[in-house]
């Protein structure tokens, strides 16, 4: 199983490598992540500047990571359609360092990127 990893607080938030942590026992993990805190940001998405992104060295053995400079929605995209081959099984967004509870959930980062793995059927 085909997994990957992202979160809105950033790509050094020890929720996300405690999550991959746990979820490589289960599959092939991937981690692709904001390089910032972008609480907040719910599914928007980078449209008028370039997005880049960047290598780094994981935390966990046996994972891909990589860092972006863009929102979780931004992560989700960039890794399904063009920084891996292969497909994702399963999308998990998060361990969030914030509650998203009630009217909040509509301005997650966290929630917004796993929408994005929602509408791309995954």
């Amino acid at each position: 199983m085909r997994i990957l990893i992202t979160n809105d607080d950033g790509i050094h938030s020890r929720g996300l490598w405690s999550l991959a942590k746990a979820l490589n026992k289960v599959g092939h993990v991937s981690v692709v992540a904001p390089d910032r805190d972008l609480s907040g940001v719910g599914t928007a998405m980078t449209l008028s500047s370039i997005v880049r992104t960047h290598e780094i060295l994981p935390t966990v053995d046996g994972i891909e990571a990589r860092s972006v400079q863009g929102t979780p929605a931004d992560c989700v995209i960039l890794a399904t359609e063009f920084l891996f081959n292969d497909p994702f099984d399963l999308i998990v967004s998060g361990i969030n360092q914030g509650a998203n509870l009630g009217l909040d959930v509509l301005s997650s980062g966290t929630i917004g990127a796993a929408l994005h793995g929602y509408y791309l059927n995954i």
